[in-house]
């Protein structure tokens, strides 16, 4: 059989299910489904890292306080187990605000961030990840940079979460009136159009992808099938050359 394709968003966007409110369309349920995945993610993280660790920092400072009066030559040792859980917090914040919003985005554009955000996966996830790039780099505007960034962003996530792979491969190809973005795996692939019809592109975080691809002016598709891996490509138009706002360095 070939790989099954599900071309989950075309340039001309989505339909797109809304809510009615005073009888006037709310925002998109997938997207507000999305937003609220990522502030529980974001809460998962918080909770999980930083918060665990500050709460030691806390029974830690207790033991120094005790040690300073009963046994002050051990407090020199405590003291600097103190300052490496510290250490290891600060860089537990701030992995979570790179997650949130890596500074090398706004200040250098779209390809340094990706190439500092893969760096930073493949120490936490020991997955081995090729980066790419194709034809000349700029700068976008705001908007989509974040955008596709956002997008590379949960494709790895789910590579990690869901692929069970060894190996991805990110291509970024710049055309003179679009961008091109891909993320391939070798992970155990899934059948798109069963996905699709079961309703769980959502658990993937599928539907989102589509739905911001889309909100880019945008299209994006999957092409995968069981035991062969996964491939998403996302192409943004860029107005061939309006909205560009410099060569990124």
């Amino acid at each position: 059989m070939g790989r099954g394709t599900a071309v989950l968003a075309r340039r001309r966007g989505v339909a797109m299910a809304e809510t009615v409110r005073g009888g006037r369309p709310g925002p998109n349920l997938a997207i507000l489904r999305a937003q609220e995945e990522e502030r529980r993610r974001v809460a998962r993280e918080l909770h999980d890292g930083p918060a665990q660790l500050l709460a030691n920092v806390v029974l830690r400072i207790d033991v120094c306080q005790r040690l300073a009066e009963q046994d002050p030559k051990r407090l020199k040792d405590e003291l600097q187990q103190l300052k490496d859980l510290l250490r290891l917090t600060l860089q537990e914040v701030r992995q979570v605000i790179f997650d949130l919003r890596p500074m090398a985005l706004d200040d250098l554009g779209l390809v340094p961030a990706l190439r500092a955000y893969i760096q930073e996966y493949q120490k936490r996830t020991a997955l081995q990840v090729e980066f790419t790039v194709h034809g000349t780099e700029r700068r976008l505007g705001p908007d989509l940079e974040v955008g596709l960034f956002r997008l590379v962003q949960e494709a790895l996530t789910n590579v990690h979460r869901h692929a069970r792979a060894t190996r991805a491969e990110i291509t970024v190809e710049w055309g003179p009136d679009e961008v091109k973005v891909t993320v391939a795996d070798d992970g155990i692939g899934f059948d798109p159009a069963q996905v699709q019809a079961s309703g769980r592109e959502g658990h993937f975080g599928l539907r989102g992808m589509a739905e911001r691809a889309a909100l880019l002016g945008g299209r994006l598709a999957i092409d995968s099938r069981p035991g062969a891996g996964t491939r998403i490509a996302v192409a943004i138009p860029t107005g061939g050359g309006a909205g560009h706002e410099g060569e990124a360095g």
